[in-house]
């Protein structure tokens, strides 16, 4: 009798065919299409997927989007990584109400490159609400700044010109 392939070794043929940017393309897609309760972003160290874990603050109630970057100032906390990153250092996406596309009127993280680059976005709003994947994040140390807090004021200047607004406290 001859055997019969799994779906699994079907689909590990398939996507050994396919190019560098499709895989991305199926990946971005899997990440938007993730159920309500996860963000999903890339983990330098493992080189995989992961769930970034919502902020919860001192009595145990998940950051509502319009203060995570209030949150930020006080705890040491990094946004999700976008796949930008692949193959070299963590990339934080940029978090913002997005006042125009698919998701209007609902925060997102989205790609730091302000030209697109990867198309790493996803929005906060259904994570936040069904809050399962949560953590109380440590305080930063009170000589510790930002990263990148530079870089995220210009993105988020070159971005409202965009139409998107980003989350109150991040012009610093």
């Amino acid at each position: 009798m001859t055997p019969t392939p799994s779906r699994y070794s079907s689909v590990h043929i398939m996507a050994s065919s396919l190019s560098v940017q499709h895989c991305f393309d199926i990946i971005l897609h899997i990440v938007r299409a993730t159920p309500g309760d996860l963000v999903l972003h890339y983990d330098i160290i493992t080189g995989l997927v992961a769930v970034w874990w919502w902020p919860l603050d001192e009595r145990g109630v998940p950051i509502a989007p319009p203060l995570l970057e209030q949150y930020r100032q006080s705890h040491d906390i990094l946004w999700p990584c976008c796949f930008c990153a692949v193959g070299g250092d963590y990339e934080e996406s940029v978090i913002a109400l997005q006042f125009s596309g698919h998701y209007r009127g609902y925060y997102t993280a989205t790609c730091a490159d302000p030209e697109g680059g990867c198309g790493y976005e996803v929005c906060l709003e259904r994570p936040f609400r069904f809050r399962s994947r949560t953590r109380h994040y440590p305080l930063r140390p009170v000589t510790a700044e930002l990263p990148d807090a530079d870089a995220h004021e210009q993105l988020t200047q070159a971005r409202t010109s965009e139409s998107v607004v980003a989350s109150p406290g991040l012009e610093q």
